[in-house]
C-alpha cells in the first residue's frame, strides 16, 4: 500500500494545452442524466450540441451532492455546502441573495478556500454577461458573489445573447420506470431543436447530480471547446486523467473557454 501511494503521489500531471477562446459558450444542464439514458433513445438532436465526452464526478462534501450542493460547488469551483436550504430557493431581479449570504458564511465555516459566486464574478469581473433559464437553483451555477446573474427566466424560453447561458431541463434527477424516462429524455431532445444556439457557440453538457443523489459519476459532454490542434480530451487536476473530470473541474473549464483566468479558490 505505501509503494502504490507513493507512486499515485508521484504522478505527473499529463501535458496541457490552452483552449480556443469562444465568444459564447452555451451550458445545458440535466440534472440525473445518465449515459443509459441516452444509450436508450435516439437524439439527434441533443447529438448535434455534443462531440466528445467525459465521466463526471458529482461528489462533493456530503456522502451523496443534492441538486443544490452541485450547483453551488460548480459556481465556486470548489466543494461548497449549502447551509440552510430552505431559504435559497428566491430570485428576485434576477438575484438570489440569500443564497449567496448564506454560502459565504458555510465557505466561512468550511476552511477549504472555496468562494461562493466565484465563476460568476470572474465573468463579470471581465465583462462578461451571464444569463440562466431554469429552477432558482441553478442561479447558485453562474450566480457571483452577490447571488445575481445578468438575466434569468424560464427554461422553456431561452434566449442565447450572453456570453454564458445556462439552460437546465428537468424530469430525470427523480429515478422512476424506463419509459418515463426515455420520454423525458426525447423531450429534451425535442426542446433542443427549438433553441437558437449560435452556430458558433462552444456547448456543454453537464449532469450536476445522479439520480436520486445516488451513484456519484454522471455526465459530461461538449462541442466546440477545443485546442489549437483540434478537439480537446479535458482533464483534471484532482483525478490527473483525461476524460475524468470532477464537478469542480467546471467553473476553470469554463472561464479558460471564454478567455478569462481563473481565480485561486
Amino acid at each position: 500500500m505505501l509503494v502504490a501511494l507513493g507512486w499515485l503521489g508521484v504522478r505527473p500531471a499529463p501535458p496541457t494545452e490552452p483552449l480556443v477562446r469562444a465568444e459564447r459558450l452555451v451550458l445545458v444542464s440535466v440534472p440525473g442524466l445518465r449515459w443509459q439514458d441516452l444509450d436508450a433513445v435516439d437524439t439527434p438532436n441533443l447529438d448535434g450540441l455534443i462531440g466528445d465526452s467525459a465521466l463526471l464526478s458529482i461528489r462533493a462534501i456530503g456522502t451523496s451532492t443534492s441538486l443544490l450542493e452541485g450547483y453551488v460547488s460548480w459556481g465556486a469551483g470548489n466543494r461548497l455546502e449549502p447551509s440552510d436550504e430552505e431559504q435559497l430557493a428566491e430570485v428576485v431581479d434576477n438575484c438570489a441573495a440569500g443564497l449567496a449570504a448564506a454560502l459565504a458564511d458555510s465557505a466561512t465555516g468550511d476552511l477549504n478556500g472555496a468562494v461562493a459566486g466565484a465563476l460568476g464574478d470572474a465573468l463579470h469581473g471581465a465583462g462578461l454577461s451571464t444569463a440562466v433559464f431554469g429552477s432558482a437553483e441553478s442561479v447558485a451555477a453562474l450566480m457571483d458573489g452577490k447571488g445575481c446573474v445578468d438575466r434569468f427566466g424560464p427554461a422553456d424560453a431561452p434566449v442565447f445573447d450572453a456570453n454564458v447561458t445556462l439552460v437546465e431541463w428537468r424530469g430525470l434527477e427523480i429515478g422512476g420506470p424506463a419509459a418515463d424516462r426515455v420520454e423525458a429524455v426525447q423531450a429534451l431532445d425535442a426542446a433542443v431543436a427549438s433553441w437558437t444556439v449560435p452556430a458558433d457557440a462552444a456547448v456543454a453538457l453537464v449532469a450536476p447530480m445522479a439520480v436520486d443523489s445516488g451513484a456519484e459519476v454522471t455526465v459530461v459532454a461538449w462541442r466546440g471547446i477545443e485546442t489549437n490542434d483540434g478537439p480537446a480530451a479535458l482533464q483534471s487536476p484532482s483525478t490527473r486523467r483525461a476524460g475524468y473530470l470532477t464537478i469542480n473541474d467546471v467553473a476553470p473549464t469554463v472561464l479558460s473557454v471564454v478567455g478569462v483566468a481563473a481565480p485561486d479558490s
